[in-house]
């Protein structure tokens, strides 16, 4: 059955509140990494924080390949 015009329009707000979600906590881990760095955190904090970071930049990389597909009965779909 296919997506009534609602449906995608919600499925994109979720997508761009989720792609708002991990950019404020891309923002909050760079600023922690940073702190730590700063401090002197310990080897294990950095790495930590570091692949925290790498799985925010993941999602991030998911919710914009997510949005890049066209959708039927949007333009271009």
């Amino acid at each position: 059955m296919p997506a009534t015009k609602l449906e995608l329009r919600l499925a994109d707000y979720a997508l761009r509140l989720r792609e708002t979600h991990l950019r404020s906590l891309q923002d909050k881990n760079t600023e922690a990494l940073v702190l730590a760095r700063e401090s002197g955190g310990s080897a294990a904090e950095l790495a930590k924080l570091e692949e925290q970071g790498i799985e925010i930049n993941t999602q991030l990389a998911e919710v914009f390949t997510q949005r890049s597909q066209p959708r039927p009965g949007s333009k271009g779909g």
